[in-house]
């Protein structure tokens, strides 16, 4: 039916929420491989591809610029409509306890700090979440 959206088999769909063009570019270099990638910079712009639906992975920015909480995305509609893994550079220590009890009830399912080597850490984690068999790569021992 023409006028159905599926998304066609093979590479799963990942929503990247991220002003920063520093944290875009590693996301890109370490995913874009493996998924295909949507980009939002805004709220409003990652709500449209979510709506769009047949996004398999959120990764998402706690902070956007002037001052959006990217959490609103979770708070509001369309709310969690796949796996969330939070991109942030927020200090750890507010990611454990209550902090990430909240995060949780929220919908967030992992997260990642943005810092050395987060190129590593994304691929693994994304396909960790997905459920995919991890990429063979040079930093694996």
């Amino acid at each position: 039916d023409a006028k159905t959206k599926s998304k066609p088999a093979g590479r799963p769909t990942l929503l990247v929420v991220e002003d920063m063009d520093f944290f875009l570019e590693i996301a890109r270099n370490a995913l874009s491989e493996r998924y295909d990638l949507k980009i939002a910079r805004t709220l409003n712009e990652a709500r449209a591809h979510l709506v769009g639906g047949g996004i398999d992975l959120l990764l998402l920015d706690l902070t956007l610029e002037k001052g959006e909480d990217g959490l609103r995305l979770l708070r509001e509609p369309p709310g969690k409509t796949c796996p969330v893994l939070l991109f942030t550079a927020q200090d750890e220590s507010e990611m454990y306890g209550e902090g990430w009890a909240n995060l949780r009830s929220l919908g967030v399912d992992d997260v990642i700090i943005k810092g050395m080597n987060m190129d590593e850490a994304l691929t693994r984690k994304v396909a960790e979440m997905l459920g995919e068999r991890q990429p063979q790569d040079s930093f694996r021992r």
